[in-house]
């Protein structure tokens, strides 16, 4: 089955499911065949010295990268470019592509078409190829701002040899990171009308659809009006992704995408908490009898677990404690379990979910010493992360955020068990760490320094 994978290509979706699921901060992607994890660093070792436009442009670079391997390279020019790609000689791979010569010979075969309808294969080639110019003009800044306009012109040229679902969503994406949403909408509603009509004589199309859903949803919740829409799209995508979960486990990997935009969509609106958090129950329920014969499906019940149990917080539920704990426990567990044979990849979940838990039940004092343990592991594994993990961005993450976190909320939990002795070295150990982040980065880490330097006050 040819399900059409979303693979890296959005940051800022990775970003923001990083961020719901509360944890580490660091975006991982699972993109190799076995689920192995990519880090950052592993794509840009030299990540965390970017600013926030050469990141994106390393991504999107990867992302070509990822799509030159994936392509069957069935012309001259396409084995050219692979050569000059993979040697890191952008300009020649390029140049390797000459748009005035695809141009020609796509006109004149448009022109026999009609009389030898086997010739539409050569076309779909020069479509690939126009494609691959058009991502790989994306990614040349000595174009500057006209790099944009360029690519979008050699998408426009690829669609001429065919319309085809895949090549209408690649256009769309390319034009929504690029902040052209009203422009991509038509060319996926467009795809989607085309795949549904393919999965009419071939439902096992279907899976297929589910990004471009994903993609058209995100577009219309972007509208207070169009939330509707979006939900109805969401649904869509969720219910296609479970009609063939059994058949096909690997397909486990589109619910955390889609409970990303569903999580986003009740940040728009609302109303759509108890809808959302209904279908996550469901869908955790489809995952749970899979585990022993697809344990593939582990990681993503973990998350599901997880980010259902940040958007039951997120909302007036004082009363609803014992059942953020149990789903709490229940990812904790599981992620004890995968750190065992992966720890690189999965320790900074256990310490995330040991966090979360332990934090959760410091307010009851009859488990303060339950909940100081379960912080105490939590911080055990930051620092251990934040000195021996194998990817330096990880690394960083941890000494820069996970291990201050951490201290700075035993400080508090200690404020309020009345532990001032306890609670004053946490919160200073914290102040020491974060002093030296803001002489270099004050945005991001001024006011969390004065939010602590205000809790050390009161010890004066």
């Amino acid at each position: 089955m040819n399900i059409i994978n979303k693979k890296p290509n959005l940051l800022e979706k990775s970003l923001l499911l990083a961020c719901i699921l509360g944890g580490v901060s660091a975006p991982v992607f699972n993109v190799s065949a076995d689920d192995t994890i990519i880090y950052p660093s592993t794509i840009m070792p030299n990540f965390t010295e970017l600013n926030t436009e050469q990141q994106t442009l390393g991504f999107l670079r990867f992302e070509v990268e990822y799509m030159i391997k994936a392509m069957p390279l069935t012309t001259e020019r396409l084995k050219q470019v692979a050569q000059y790609f993979n040697a890191n000689d952008d300009d020649k791979a390029r140049a390797a592509l000459d748009s005035a010569a695809i141009t020609q010979e796509q006109t004149t075969l448009l022109s026999q078409l009609p009389q030898q309808p086997q010739l539409q294969a050569k076309l779909d080639d020069l479509a690939t190829e126009l494609i691959l110019l058009a991502s790989l003009t994306e990614i040349d800044t000595t174009l500057g701002k006209q790099r944009i306009a360029k690519a979008s012109e050699y998408f426009e040229q690829a669609l001429k040899s065919g319309r085809t679902p895949e090549r209408l969503y690649e256009y769309a994406r390319f034009l929504q990171r690029n902040n052209k949403s009203e422009q991509a909408e038509p060319f996926l509603v467009e795809a989607v009308a085309l795949l549904r009509k393919q999965a009419t004589s071939d439902p096992n199309l279907l899976p297929n659809l589910i990004p471009l859903l994903d993609e058209l949803g995100s577009i219309k919740q972007a509208k207070p009006s169009q939330a509707a829409e979006a939900y109805s799209l969401y649904v869509d995508a969720l219910s296609i992704n479970r009609r063939f979960l059994a058949k096909h486990p690997e397909s486990v990997s589109s619910f955390p995408v889609l409970f990303s935009s569903l999580s986003e969509l009740v940040q728009v609106d609302a109303s759509y908490t108890s809808k959302v958090e209904a279908l996550y129950k469901e869908v955790i329920n489809d995952l749970r009898p899979l585990v022993n014969s697809a344990p593939e499906v582990l990681p993503t019940l973990a998350q599901l677990l997880n980010s259902q149990s940040v958007m039951i917080t997120q909302n007036n539920t004082t009363h609803r404690q014992a059942e953020i704990e149990e789903l709490y426990k229940e990812a904790l567990e599981i992620y004890r379990k995968l750190a065992t044979t992966k720890p690189d990849d999965y320790l900074s979940y256990v310490s995330m979910m040991l966090g979360n838990l332990g934090f959760l039940i410091s307010s009851d004092k009859t488990r303060k010493e339950e909940a100081e343990k379960l912080l105490l592991e939590a911080l055990s594994i930051s620092r251990q992360l934040s000195a021996t993990h194998p990817d330096a961005y990880i690394r960083n993450v941890f000494q820069k955020m996970d291990v201050i976190r951490l201290l700075d909320g035993l400080g508090r939990v200690h404020m309020k068990w009345n532990e001032p002795q306890k609670a004053r070295a946490y919160l200073q150990e914290a102040s020491d760490l974060i002093q030296p982040l803001v002489k270099t980065q004050p945005e991001q880490y001024k006011e969390q320094a004065k939010n602590i330097q205000e809790a050390l006050a009161q010890f004066n």
